[in-house]
């Protein structure tokens, strides 16, 4: 409806007998208008490579677990804070999970919230460590990150807003996918550890297991 009533102005101030000044003006309001419309729909949630990208809950102040953040200080490493709650990176090859080939279930260190079964790891070479799937659809929330003027995808955990790392398509599986993920934002409980309820979770996991000839090994 605006753009129709500013479409409606500028032909108006086209008119011969129209001041210039009301013509410049109309086109300031048009362009800002327009800047301010396409500025709600990056915002807004969409769909990418059937990937739907929407702001966290952490973003939308809506997440399902939240903790102060007095207490996340006081639970969290210094590290571990950083990485979940401040978007930080760990460097490559310093985390204890980048190579690990133990079996079991990652889950996010902040809540609990189970996120990767092993058996969706694989050795990437990024010095990360890095999955082919989610344990479900519902695990984490993917936003646009256009940060160190770069265009990525943002994984974050879907109940807390925890910033996990990155999802890339040049994954070893039929998906592509690689969730390059800080192991800062992990934590690791083995496959002989497990409660009934998670082994419930990694029966009815929705994993993609990566062709091990096709992934790149690590140095």
């Amino acid at each position: 409806m605006v753009m129709k009533y500013l479409e409606f102005e500028v032909h108006r101030f086209l008119h011969p007998s129209a001041p210039e000044l009301f013509l410049q003006v109309s086109f300031l309001v048009l362009r800002s208008v327009t800047m301010a419309t396409v500025d709600i729909n990056e915002g807004s949630q969409q769909k990418v490579d059937g990937i739907e990208i929407r702001p966290s809950c952490s973003e939308r102040q809506d997440c399902p677990v939240q903790f102060k953040d007095s207490e996340l200080r006081q639970r969290l490493s210094e590290l571990e804070y950083h990485v979940t709650q401040e978007k930080g990176t760990e460097r490559a090859f310093s985390g204890k999970f980048w190579k690990s080939k133990d079996e079991g279930l990652y889950s996010c260190i902040v809540c609990s919230h189970p996120l990767f079964y092993s058996s969706s790891k694989f050795l990437s070479g990024c010095g990360w460590p890095s999955f082919s799937e989610v344990i479900s659809k519902a695990a984490v929330t993917y936003t646009k990150d256009t940060s160190f003027d770069m265009e990525r995808t943002e994984v974050t955990c879907s109940q807390c807003g925890a910033h996990l790392g990155h999802l890339f398509d040049d994954g070893p599986t039929a998906n592509k996918k690689r969730y390059c993920i800080n192991s800062a934002s992990l934590s690791f409980v083995p496959e002989d550890k497990l409660t009934d309820e998670q082994r419930r979770i990694a029966a009815n996991a929705n994993v993609n297991i990566p062709d091990k000839s096709k992934t790149r090994q690590e140095l």
